[in-house]
């Protein structure tokens, strides 16, 4: 087996790929030969670095900060919330939202019955009440 052979035969031979009698071959050459070795060597010093970054968990740091970056960046806002809500395609947030707000509209703009009072210079006074006596004003009422 020559040099490029075995650099070829490397990867399948650390991962247990090969036939027996490749896998003998690659073993005999490595045996032999220094230079294939330390490339054994390398490729498989790279593939553990590689096998260690797949298995790392990030710290509790990281997790708390990603977590609050991910909820900055993509919870909607109050408003776009709101809007969502009222825009629900369930029949009954459209009419009942169109009568509140027709409710609140026709209590702002309507009028009061209440008289307007008038100031003036002189204060109100009441004199000679007397609760006990009641006088019928209308005999209508009655």
């Amino acid at each position: 087996m020559n040099h490029e052979d075995c650099i070829d035969a490397l990867h399948d031979h650390h991962f247990g790929e090969l036939d027996r009698a490749r896998d003998e071959q690659v073993r005999s050459h490595l045996a032999e030969c220094g230079d294939c070795a330390l490339e054994y060597c390398r490729l498989r010093a790279d593939l553990d670095r590689l096998d260690a970054l797949a298995t790392a968990r990030p710290g509790p740091a990281v997790r708390v900060a990603l977590r609050a970056k991910v909820e900055s960046e993509f919870t909607p806002s109050a408003w776009s919330r709101l809007v969502a809500f009222c825009t629900l395609r369930v029949p009954i947030y459209q009419p009942v939202a169109v009568l509140a707000l027709v409710v609140a509209v026709v209590a702002l703009a309507w009028p009061t019955d209440a008289p307007s009072s008038a100031r003036t210079d002189h204060p109100t006074v009441v004199d000679q009440f007397d609760g006990s006596d009641v006088r019928i004003v209308d005999h209508r009422v009655l």
